[in-house]
């Protein structure tokens, strides 16, 4: 799967404001799940994206 997507954080003022993907080597497979490479990933599973990141950093510190 991760041949068919690359992800890199998205700024918006200087905040993160989700993660854009783009399509990898697997375009057909990109499309067929219903993705468009340039677009912004917000949230996954209804958790918005900034407070995932703050949530692995809190895991990342007690570990």
């Amino acid at each position: 799967m991760l041949s068919a997507v690359s992800i890199e954080p998205n700024y918006k003022n200087d905040n993160l404001y989700g993660f854009v993907i783009r399509s990898g080597k697997e375009r057909a497979l990109f499309k067929e799940i219903g993705l468009q490479s340039g677009g912004v990933i917000l949230s996954i599973n209804h958790i918005e994206t900034q407070q995932l990141i703050l949530n692995a950093c809190s895991i990342k510190k007690r570990a």
